[in-house]
């Protein structure tokens, strides 16, 4: 949901997207310190998909993943 969520504001093909393409366009529109928290939270989804014993609950990664998000939303309107 965050790739697809990114391919739409970042306005790239889905097919197109990669951490490192990620974090280029992003480092282009905001600062790089919020670029690499949003990295940080796709890497940690990545884990999660994998390796479901990370810490974290559901619950605390779908709270991070919207304030992320309505950080973005505010800082690339």
């Amino acid at each position: 949901a965050v790739y697809g969520y990114l391919s739409d504001k970042l306005k790239l093909p889905l097919s197109e997207l990669s951490n490192d393409k990620i974090q280029f366009e992003l480092d282009r529109l905001i600062d790089e310190v919020f670029a690499k928290e949003i990295i940080d939270l796709i890497d940690f989804c990545e884990m999660a998909k994998y390796a479901p014993n990370s810490g974290f609950t559901t619950a605390e990664v779908l709270h991070n993943t919207k304030e992320l998000i309505a950080r973005i939303e505010k800082k690339l309107k």
